[in-house]
């Protein structure tokens, strides 16, 4: 190794770190949060009431062509969605999920749609 490396009284070895505080012996910049938490859908997303959020899940689940025809009942709760129904295939299940989540207002899904052949 081409750099020294420096030992404290004890015998330790001591390494600079980009990463520690200040307060660490030998950091210099502190700790990277690399990644930040976006928590902007929550703050500016306004509070819909229940039937009015199932009004607008429901819309775009039918607006969706795989899912327009098949039987999904949608209640709503303090941002909560909850999906019920059939579907004939997995991949209408989880587009349902990935659909009512994109909808502003939801906070998370609850997908209790069972997939079966009619």
């Amino acid at each position: 190794m081409a750099e020294k490396i420096e030992r404290n009284e004890s015998g330790a070895r001591k390494i600079p770190s980009d990463l520690a505080g200040p307060s660490r012996p030998g950091g210099y910049h502190g700790v990277r949060q690399p990644i930040q938490p976006d928590d902007t859908r929550a703050k500016h997303t306004p509070a819909k009431s229940g039937p009015v959020l199932e009004k607008i899940v429901d819309r775009a689940l039918r607006h969706e062509g795989s899912l327009r025809d098949h039987n999904v009942s949608v209640s709503a709760f303090d941002g909560v969605v909850v999906l019920q129904g059939k579907v004939p295939l997995e991949f209408q299940r989880t587009l349902a999920t990935a659909l009512a989540a994109e909808v502003p207002g939801v906070l998370t899904v609850h997908n209790r749609l069972t997939v079966s052949e009619y």
